[in-house]
């Protein structure tokens, strides 16, 4: 445990030192799987099934991010994946009625801004965090 005067202003110890156990590098590499799921999330707009296979890195790896800022990543991650999932469905079999169209394109902008959102802190080495409106 580092002493106070190794802490960065306004730091603690939490946000400065890795999960127990988890080296540097085993966070760099945590980081990098995270990564690949916004870019995957992102190609999805493109390729669908790269929106499957991110979930599937995350479900893989989220144990060893336990406990770590990452950890919130990965659960923003599964937690877009899912909830996407659900409305583009929901917005795909209301197609016919019309109202399907704007549901799919909610999901979409939806899905736009969970990875942007998550990206963005990832960049800043922050964990993400909910909004009100959107606290899944």
């Amino acid at each position: 445990m580092p002493h106070d005067d190794e802490l960065g202003v306004g730091q603690t110890p939490s946000a400065t030192m890795p999960k127990q156990g988890s080296p540097p590098q085993d966070l760099k590499s945590l980081k990098t799987v995270v990564l690949g799921v916004y870019i995957l999330q992102a190609a999805s707009l493109m390729i669908g099934i790269t929106l499957i296979i991110g979930v599937v890195l995350n479900y893989a790896r989220i144990t060893a991010a336990q406990g770590t800022w990452l950890a919130s990543h990965f659960q923003w991650q599964i937690n877009t994946f899912w909830w996407f999932l659900l409305w583009f469905m929901l917005g795909a079999l209301t197609l016919p009625l019309g109202v399907g169209y704007a549901i799919v394109l909610g999901a979409v902008a939806w899905l736009i801004f969970r990875f942007a959102k998550g990206w963005m802190a990832l960049n800043a080495n922050q964990p993400v965090t909910a909004t009100p409106l959107l606290r899944q």
